[in-house]
């Protein structure tokens, strides 16, 4: 199985696009009747119509994104890719309804509350975006919460010989001198994406509720015995009575408190939900503005708070700055099939002229090692031995204690001193390879959290193979009417 896995091993585009088009869908083709004539539906998926409204508003996405550069031979790729993301989602809704895949009410409002960062920026959603738009929501979530089912059925079923656990672990245990090239999708996202971007999602860009309070704090040991406790509260209600007695807070915190702001009378400044304990937060954000609280106990002591000022959530401004940080939102695949082109634009001149990778590398690469001409240095086969030096290659060529797959597939499998015929593609973007050379690590045997990283590493990459597997299988026996030419 895994010499299998590993000749066959690819970047599982079927499902990224599938999972892309779960979120897209929703918002194009909702209100569109399925039940509509057969010469409305663009294409027919076992039964179930597709509209032509629905694939020609996916197409338009892309074409617009594309901007100027939208040849014809591109616009044909964008409806043939646009017309298999489509059918792709199709048969995963209709195989969730098979096997009778459901997601409870329970569950889908648990889902739209982990979309928010506290209760209060729920609510503000409630209040401010339309019906529409929770329409939207629910349906991208149930699809999400469906898909994602599905997907862990053929998950949960993977599993891998002690043999073949034993020539896994000799076959990683080598590392791989590379340099790369590494092209950036979010490089091709133009100042108007990211403005059309910040207009289809301003309500989810929200300054969080923040409150202004003042506190005394009476110092008391999370373990204290009760007789301190007591003493502690009774001492704070004394305070607390001359506060709601109209003394000074300010001056109070200043006497009593014996927090290190009470030099500046308790003043705690602004913040937001999270950024202070828990026992601070439910109370101060449930108060009004002026309103002296209980006495509130915490690990920190016993507090009394006074709501000095409360700004309610509102929607980020358009500014610079968030324009910056907004960049890599607005990435879709359209950017990605951009940034490939460019990659494969400077690997043909490779190809002719590899001697001139160093140069190239330092003008084209976006990445640290650029400055080096691509030099990455000695890189493990895909997880990170708990003795490796992991610091100099994250970022560049690896997230967290794991190569990219795809650039250590090209590592191993390009003879030494040659570049790469093939692009990899990562989480960061496209990358051109060079291997320098190849030789096992010398290090101590794997620990056993070694191995428990490389048995679920490789469990999961067995699953999306297992799952890319079946969904090929399935839209082979699929029977799919195509009403329109998509490529024309």
């Amino acid at each position: 199985m895994f010499s299998y896995l590993r000749s066959k091993m690819k970047i599982v585009f079927i499902i990224v696009a599938a999972a892309f088009l779960i979120t897209i869908f929703a918002f194009w083709g909702m209100d569109v009747d399925s039940s509509r004539t057969r010469s409305q539906a663009a294409f027919t998926v076992n039964g179930d119509d597709i509209p032509i409204r629905v694939f020609e508003d996916f197409v338009s996405k892309y074409v617009h994104q594309y901007g100027d550069n939208v040849t014809e031979d591109v616009r044909k790729h964008i409806r043939k890719q646009a017309a298999e993301d489509l059918i792709s989602q199709k048969i995963l809704e209709q195989t969730a309804k098979k096997l009778g895949i459901y997601a409870t009410t329970e569950e889908l409002k648990g889902h739209l509350h982990a979309m928010f960062p506290d209760e209060n920026t729920y609510q503000v959603y409630l209040a401010r975006a339309d019906a529409r738009w929770w329409q939207y929501m629910e349906e991208d979530t149930v699809k999400r919460i469906l898909t994602a089912r599905t997907r862990s059925l053929l998950h949960d079923g993977v599993w891998i010989s002690d043999p073949e656990w034993k020539k896994i672990l000799g076959d990683l245990y080598w590392e791989a001198d590379v340099s790369h090239i590494l092209f950036r999708p979010e490089d091709e996202v133009s100042d108007s994406d990211i403005a059309e971007y910040y207009r289809l999602n301003r309500y989810r860009l929200l300054e969080p509720t923040k409150v202004r309070t003042r506190q005394i704090l009476f110092k008391l040991a999370s373990d204290a015995p009760d007789s301190e406790v007591q003493k502690v509260t009774e001492q704070a209600k004394k305070i607390l009575e001359l506060a709601r007695a109209g003394k000074d807070f300010a001056a109070l915190a200043h006497k009593y408190s014996e927090s290190p702001d009470a030099e500046e009378g308790g003043d705690m400044g602004y913040y937001k939900a999270g950024d202070m304990v828990k026992e601070v937060d439910d109370v101060v954000f449930n108060q009004t503005v002026g309103q002296i609280s209980d006495p509130v106990r915490s690990e920190f002591g016993m507090h009394i708070f006074k709501l000095e000022d409360k700004i309610p959530a509102t929607i980020r401004p358009w500014s610079p700055e968030l324009a910056l940080e907004l960049r890599s939102s607005a990435v879709t695949d359209t950017h990605w099939e951009l940034c490939r082109q460019k990659a494969r634009r400077v690997l043909e001149i490779l190809q002719k002229s590899p001697e001139q990778f160093e140069i190239l590398a330092k003008f084209n690469s976006r990445a640290k090692s650029a400055k080096n001409g691509g030099r990455v240095g000695w890189a493990p086969r895909l997880i990170f031995p708990s003795d490796y030096d992991a610091n100099p290659l994250i970022g560049e060529i690896s997230v967290g204690n794991a190569v990219e797959r795809d650039i250590s597939r090209l590592a191993f499998e390009t003879p030494i001193g040659e570049i790469s015929s093939k692009l990899a593609k990562s989480s960061f973007g496209w990358h051109i390879v060079k291997v320098h050379g190849r030789r096992a690590i010398s290090s101590t045997p794997p620990t056993d959290t070694d191995m428990s990283i490389v048995r679920q590493t490789y469990l999961q990459l067995l699953g999306e193979q297992s799952v890319s597997d079946w969904l090929d299988s399935i839209r082979k026996n699929a029977k799919i009417e195509y009403h329109i030419d998509v490529g024309s």
